[in-house]
Protein backbone atom coordinates (compact mmCIF):
# COMPACT_ATOMS: atom_id res chain seq x y z
CA UNK A 1 0.00 0.00 0.00
CA UNK A 2 1.35 3.60 -1.03
CA UNK A 3 1.09 6.25 1.89
CA UNK A 4 0.20 9.44 1.77
CA UNK A 5 3.18 11.85 3.05
CA UNK A 6 2.77 15.30 3.55
CA UNK A 7 4.59 18.49 4.21
CA UNK A 8 3.93 21.97 5.55
CA UNK A 9 6.93 24.49 3.81
CA UNK A 10 7.40 27.48 5.82
CA UNK A 11 9.84 30.23 4.70
CA UNK A 12 11.48 31.77 7.45
CA UNK A 13 10.27 35.19 9.26
CA UNK A 14 11.56 38.75 8.06
CA UNK A 15 15.18 39.47 8.05
CA UNK A 16 16.89 42.85 8.17
CA UNK A 17 18.50 41.29 4.74
CA UNK A 18 15.17 41.04 3.51
CA UNK A 19 14.42 44.74 4.23
CA UNK A 20 17.35 45.83 3.05
CA UNK A 21 17.12 44.26 -0.29
CA UNK A 22 20.59 42.18 0.53
CA UNK A 23 21.16 38.82 -0.74
CA UNK A 24 22.14 35.92 1.83
CA UNK A 25 22.19 33.01 1.17
CA UNK A 26 24.51 30.48 3.35
CA UNK A 27 25.19 33.44 5.26
CA UNK A 28 23.64 33.52 8.94
CA UNK A 29 21.43 36.80 9.81
CA UNK A 30 18.71 37.17 12.16
CA UNK A 31 14.79 37.85 12.29
CA UNK A 32 13.68 41.06 12.64
CA UNK A 33 10.87 42.15 15.03
CA UNK A 34 8.79 42.01 12.56
CA UNK A 35 9.86 38.63 11.51
CA UNK A 36 9.55 37.17 15.12
CA UNK A 37 5.80 38.74 15.11
CA UNK A 38 5.23 36.82 11.73
CA UNK A 39 6.38 33.45 12.96
CA UNK A 40 4.51 33.81 16.40
CA UNK A 41 1.44 34.42 14.32
CA UNK A 42 2.03 31.33 12.13
CA UNK A 43 3.00 29.18 14.96
CA UNK A 44 -0.36 30.27 16.56
CA UNK A 45 -2.07 28.84 12.95
CA UNK A 46 -0.34 25.74 12.91
CA UNK A 47 -0.99 25.04 16.83
CA UNK A 48 -4.50 24.50 15.37
CA UNK A 49 -3.57 21.71 12.54
CA UNK A 50 -2.78 18.29 13.02
CA UNK A 51 0.24 17.98 14.89
CA UNK A 52 3.56 17.02 13.07
CA UNK A 53 5.71 13.60 13.29
CA UNK A 54 9.15 15.44 12.45
CA UNK A 55 10.14 19.15 12.40
CA UNK A 56 12.94 19.60 9.95
CA UNK A 57 14.72 22.87 9.35
CA UNK A 58 17.72 24.79 7.06
CA UNK A 59 21.28 24.86 9.55
CA UNK A 60 20.84 28.56 8.75
CA UNK A 61 20.28 30.84 11.91
CA UNK A 62 16.93 32.57 10.37
CA UNK A 63 15.29 29.08 9.76
CA UNK A 64 16.48 27.48 12.97
CA UNK A 65 15.43 30.55 14.98
CA UNK A 66 12.17 30.35 12.97
CA UNK A 67 11.49 27.11 13.52
CA UNK A 68 11.71 27.32 17.18
CA UNK A 69 9.67 29.90 17.69
CA UNK A 70 6.82 27.86 15.78
CA UNK A 71 8.04 24.69 18.07
CA UNK A 72 6.92 27.18 21.34
CA UNK A 73 3.41 26.90 19.99
CA UNK A 74 2.82 23.44 18.64
CA UNK A 75 5.57 21.68 20.62
CA UNK A 76 8.08 19.02 19.03
CA UNK A 77 11.38 18.28 18.16
CA UNK A 78 13.96 20.35 15.67
CA UNK A 79 16.19 18.58 13.34
CA UNK A 80 18.38 20.69 10.75
CA UNK A 81 19.94 19.86 7.95
CA UNK A 82 21.98 21.48 5.00
CA UNK A 83 20.33 19.84 2.35
CA UNK A 84 17.67 22.68 2.73
CA UNK A 85 19.45 25.78 2.79
CA UNK A 86 19.15 28.99 0.87
CA UNK A 87 21.26 28.85 -3.11
CA UNK A 88 24.83 29.59 -1.94
CA UNK A 89 25.11 32.85 -3.38
CA UNK A 90 29.12 33.33 -2.89
CA UNK A 91 30.63 36.41 -4.01
CA UNK A 92 27.29 38.15 -4.04
CA UNK A 93 26.50 37.69 0.02
CA UNK A 94 26.19 40.43 1.93
CA UNK A 95 25.60 42.92 -1.27
CA UNK A 96 22.59 44.99 -1.92
CA UNK A 97 19.79 43.99 -4.86
CA UNK A 98 20.47 47.26 -6.87
CA UNK A 99 24.48 47.64 -6.83
CA UNK A 100 24.73 43.98 -7.99
CA UNK A 101 21.92 44.65 -11.10
CA UNK A 102 24.72 47.04 -12.22
CA UNK A 103 27.67 44.76 -11.51
CA UNK A 104 26.32 41.62 -12.31
CA UNK A 105 23.31 42.00 -14.51
CA UNK A 106 23.21 38.77 -16.62
CA UNK A 107 23.52 36.97 -13.03
CA UNK A 108 20.56 39.07 -11.69
CA UNK A 109 18.05 38.87 -14.46
CA UNK A 110 17.78 35.21 -13.93
CA UNK A 111 16.74 35.12 -9.87
CA UNK A 112 12.93 35.57 -11.01
CA UNK A 113 12.60 33.11 -13.88
CA UNK A 114 13.58 29.65 -14.24
CA UNK A 115 14.50 29.20 -17.93
CA UNK A 116 18.22 29.98 -17.17
CA UNK A 117 21.06 27.95 -15.28
CA UNK A 118 23.78 30.53 -14.18
CA UNK A 119 26.63 30.01 -12.15
CA UNK A 120 27.18 32.30 -9.35
CA UNK A 121 30.39 33.84 -8.54
CA UNK A 122 32.30 31.84 -5.60
CA UNK A 123 28.66 30.06 -5.13
CA UNK A 124 26.59 27.66 -6.26
CA UNK A 125 25.56 26.72 -10.23
CA UNK A 126 21.76 26.86 -10.16
CA UNK A 127 20.88 23.38 -11.41
CA UNK A 128 23.16 22.13 -8.84
CA UNK A 129 20.89 24.27 -5.71
CA UNK A 130 17.26 22.66 -7.31
CA UNK A 131 18.94 19.34 -7.65
CA UNK A 132 19.99 19.36 -3.87
CA UNK A 133 15.93 21.05 -2.80
CA UNK A 134 14.67 18.23 -4.78
CA UNK A 135 16.52 14.97 -3.73
CA UNK A 136 16.31 16.60 -0.23
CA UNK A 137 12.25 16.58 -0.85
CA UNK A 138 11.97 13.06 -2.32
CA UNK A 139 14.35 11.73 0.14
CA UNK A 140 12.34 12.47 3.54
CA UNK A 141 9.29 11.41 1.51
CA UNK A 142 10.52 7.89 1.26
CA UNK A 143 12.66 7.98 4.54
CA UNK A 144 9.43 9.66 6.45
CA UNK A 145 6.71 7.95 4.52
CA UNK A 146 3.18 8.21 5.54
CA UNK A 147 3.82 10.92 7.90
CA UNK A 148 3.33 15.00 8.46
CA UNK A 149 5.94 17.15 7.85
CA UNK A 150 7.54 20.80 8.82
CA UNK A 151 10.13 22.39 6.82
CA UNK A 152 11.05 25.10 7.48
CA UNK A 153 13.33 27.18 4.76
CA UNK A 154 14.34 30.10 2.60
CA UNK A 155 12.88 32.11 -0.70
CA UNK A 156 15.03 30.83 -3.08
CA UNK A 157 14.74 27.15 -1.84
CA UNK A 158 10.89 27.69 -1.76
CA UNK A 159 11.55 28.21 -5.35
CA UNK A 160 13.71 25.43 -6.31
CA UNK A 161 11.19 22.95 -4.60
CA UNK A 162 8.18 24.40 -6.95
CA UNK A 163 9.99 23.96 -9.93
CA UNK A 164 10.66 20.55 -8.65
CA UNK A 165 6.82 20.02 -7.90
CA UNK A 166 4.98 21.31 -10.50
CA UNK A 167 7.52 22.27 -13.23
CA UNK A 168 8.84 25.65 -14.50
CA UNK A 169 6.26 28.50 -15.62
CA UNK A 170 5.36 29.72 -18.78
CA UNK A 171 7.73 31.39 -20.55
CA UNK A 172 8.14 35.30 -19.79
CA UNK A 173 6.42 34.65 -16.48
CA UNK A 174 8.12 34.50 -13.09
CA UNK A 175 7.89 32.06 -9.92
CA UNK A 176 5.07 32.69 -7.51
CA UNK A 177 5.83 34.91 -4.78
CA UNK A 178 7.33 33.33 -1.49
CA UNK A 179 5.96 35.79 1.79
CA UNK A 180 8.42 35.55 4.60
CA UNK A 181 6.46 33.44 7.11
CA UNK A 182 4.41 32.37 4.37
CA UNK A 183 2.82 28.91 4.06
CA UNK A 184 2.28 25.98 1.43
CA UNK A 185 1.85 22.45 1.25
CA UNK A 186 2.19 19.32 -0.79
CA UNK A 187 2.23 15.77 -0.57
CA UNK A 188 3.88 12.69 -1.72
CA UNK A 189 1.47 9.41 -2.82
CA UNK A 190 1.90 7.03 -5.55
CA UNK A 191 5.51 8.31 -6.72
CA UNK A 192 3.77 11.52 -7.67
CA UNK A 193 3.92 15.14 -5.69
CA UNK A 194 0.68 17.03 -5.62
CA UNK A 195 0.92 20.56 -4.54
CA UNK A 196 -2.09 21.94 -1.89
CA UNK A 197 -1.70 25.14 -0.97
CA UNK A 198 1.21 28.04 -2.15
CA UNK A 199 2.23 31.38 -0.54
CA UNK A 200 -0.63 31.31 1.85
CA UNK A 201 -0.39 34.71 4.14
CA UNK A 202 -3.96 34.88 5.63
CA UNK A 203 -2.23 34.62 9.56
CA UNK A 204 -0.28 37.52 8.63
CA UNK A 205 -1.29 41.27 8.90
CA UNK A 206 -1.43 43.09 5.49
CA UNK A 207 1.25 45.62 6.99
CA UNK A 208 3.84 43.14 7.76
CA UNK A 209 3.85 41.98 4.06
CA UNK A 210 7.61 42.83 2.59
CA UNK A 211 6.63 41.64 -1.11
CA UNK A 212 10.50 42.19 -2.36
CA UNK A 213 12.28 39.58 -3.88
CA UNK A 214 14.95 38.75 -2.33
CA UNK A 215 17.11 35.76 -1.62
Amino acid sequence: MDLKTEFVLVRHGQTYGNISRTLQGHSNTDLDATGVKQVKLLGRRLKHHPPFDVIISSDLQRAIDTAKIIIESIGGELISIPELREWNLGLLEGRQWNDLQQEYPDVMSVFRDGGVDVEVPGGERRSVMEKRLADCLDNLAVKYAGQRLLLVTHGGALRAIFRHLVGLPAAGNVFPQISNASYSSCFHSNNTWQVTCWNDTAHLNPEMLNELFTL
